[in-house]
């Protein structure tokens, strides 16, 4: 949804209504935490003092990577942190972003180099089981699920590791290929034997390993052509003409898109405004008088023409229709449900990962009701004790953050190609910006930073 700037009502801030941070970056504020969450606060601020910490020495790492000057100190505080996020089962994910500059060279012996050996090397193993839809890590193109004919392809992810993993010593060829033989899943298989070309490159293949390969090949089914869609709707016809357009790579980088949500809130005066005078005329009995506003332009990378997503969470007793979720009759008639999403409170906690994307958001109405409904809505994800609900909580935070539509459009815009040399590999989708150095450095600091969700005993 595009604000209507040209509107008066809507390009004017209120004060009375407050702009809150995301809540990602108030899980990173003790003096925030306690006030909120008083009676938590003593389990609470431990927990993000350390995350903090744990943070700032990987970005503080990466900042030196990035200038080219990686300093032994900070490359033993990058491991110690590193070891310690990764060993948190609901951030194993994390081992998939993070630079394959930072992995320890074969001649490293330090303590630090081995703890980080051993807690990645772990983590992958296990992510050699987990299945991503391809699309995610390359362009983002997934039908909508009524159009699909069948399901979008998998892979797994973290067996496209393969190559660098090999090639800094924290495992073999060999290794591997048997690993993968041994667990005999034939998506696996696949994602293993997509990485052989760059393998081959590498000279990382003894007349051995080619052979098993071979073997692994010719035992696979034929994959399926997949069938066309069902149809082809509005909404994906344009986003497939964009896509025909490309993007053009910058020279230098445009953005710091790393920087936190809340750096850039006055460069959205605009989007703010028009959100403030929606807020403004929520009906208080329907609904908790707050507005989630998020969209790529929230994120740093949207363009001019890029809508903005706006979410109204309604109170859990109260059943409306949209008509009357505004005290406004005129504000009312003016929106439709493809402009403004209403969420009932109950359907959040009972589906905390799909909702997980609002902690990205900022949160507009009057202070007393955002912080209510803070209040309210996050000791649900602090008290959740379901590992597979927390993990997938993250794990949609990640997508959310550092896939859609960061990996696949923002970055690119903004930064120029780092590493063009893995073009050539289009079987690990290599023309995807998850390779590059400078997104991996991104993306690995947005995650560190910004997905974390305290763990609170019942």
């Amino acid at each position: 949804m595009e604000p209507r700037a040209h509107e008066k009502p809507e390009s004017e801030r209120n004060p009375d209504l407050q702009v809150a941070p995301p809540i990602h970056e108030i899980l990173q504020n003790p003096a925030k935490v306690e006030r909120l969450w008083p009676e938590d606060a003593a389990a609470l601020i431990p927990q993000i003092e350390k995350h903090r910490t744990d943070a700032n020495a990987i970005t503080q790492a990466l900042d030196q990577l990035a200038e080219g000057d990686l300093s032994t100190e900070a490359k033993t505080k990058y491991y110690n942190a590193t070891s310690e996020l990764l060993q948190n089962p609901e951030l194993k994910r994390l081992a998939l972003f993070l630079p394959f500059e930072t992995f320890p060279s074969p001649g490293e012996t330090s303590i630090a180099a081995d703890n980080f050996r051993e807690n990645y090397l772990e983590v992958w193993s296990d992510l050699l089981f987990c299945q991503d839809v391809r699309a995610n890590f390359n362009d983002g193109d997934v039908l909508e699920p009524d159009a699909r004919s069948s399901d979008p392809e998998r892979v797994v992810k973290a067996a496209h590791l393969t190559p660098w993993l090999v090639k800094q010593g924290l495992v073999e060829s060999s290794e591997v290929i048997d690993f993968v033989k041994q667990v005999d899943d034939e998506i696996l298989t696949h994602s293993l034997l997509d990485t052989q070309a760059l393998l081959e490159d590498w000279h990382l293949l003894d007349e051995e390993d080619r052979n098993t390969l071979k073997q692994l090949a010719a035992a696979l089914p034929p994959q399926p052509t997949p069938p066309p869609p069902k149809y082809i709707s509005e909404a994906r016809a344009n986003w497939l003409a964009k896509k025909t357009q490309g993007i053009t790579r910058p020279n230098q980088p445009l953005r710091d898109l790393a920087q936190p949500f809340s750096a850039r809130e006055n460069t959205l005066q605009s989007e703010i405004a028009y959100t403030q005078n929606l807020a403004a005329q929520l009906d208080l009995k329907a609904t908790f008088g707050v507005i989630c506003l998020g969209g790529s332009r929230v994120k740093g990378y949207g363009q001019p023409d890029s809508d903005i997503d706006l979410w109204a969470p309604t109170k859990p007793t109260y059943k409306i229709a949209q008509s009357a979720l505004f005290t406004n009759n005129a504000i009312s008639e003016k929106l439709t449900d493809d402009q403004i999403h209403t969420i009932p409170f109950s359907q959040i906690t009972k589906q905390l990962p799909r909702f997980a994307t609002l902690l990205n958001t900022f949160w507009i109405g009057s202070p007393k009701n955002v912080e209510n409904l803070q209040r309210e809505l996050l000791p649900h994800y602090f008290h959740e004790k379901d590992p597979d609900v927390r993990s997938f909580t993250t794990e949609r935070l990640e997508q959310d953050l550092l896939e859609y539509r960061l990996m696949h459009k923002g970055y690119p815009a903004f930064y120029p190609d780092s590493n063009p040399e893995y073009k050539k590999y289009p079987t690990i989708n290599g023309a995807s910006a998850f390779y590059e150095t400078s997104y991996r450095i991104l993306a690995t600091k947005l995650f560190t930073r910004n997905i974390f969700i305290p763990k609170l005993e019942s």
